[in-house]
């Protein structure tokens, strides 16, 4: 009987969304120095897996800085004052 051989298979590791978050800033600060195959080699991180992180940050699952949105500041004009009315009408009793 000849001995087969067996292919191990890889392990699966489920990271969090803050895990999940974390490695694409660092890809986002370290992208000009190395080149995505790397990034993904040295951090054990599938490729195909990280380009689909990559897709839902596009889309909005793994927001870049949380669930808030940045607005604008416009500066609001100052409230004019209005001259007090003359009474119209005034009661005695």
């Amino acid at each position: 009987m000849e001995p087969k051989s067996i292919k191990l298979r890889r392990a699966v590791r489920f990271r969090s969304k803050q895990e999940i978050m974390d490695l694409l800033e660092k890809y986002e600060s370290l992208k000009m120095q190395t080149s995505l195959l790397k990034f993904c080699k040295d951090n054990a991180v599938p490729t195909a897996t990280f380009h689909t992180w990559l897709k839902h940050r596009h889309t909005g699952k793994y927001a870049a800085h949380g669930k808030f949105i940045a607005l604008a500041v416009e500066p609001v004009p100052p409230v004019e004052t209005v001259a007090p009315l003359p009474v119209f009408a005034s009661v005695k009793l």
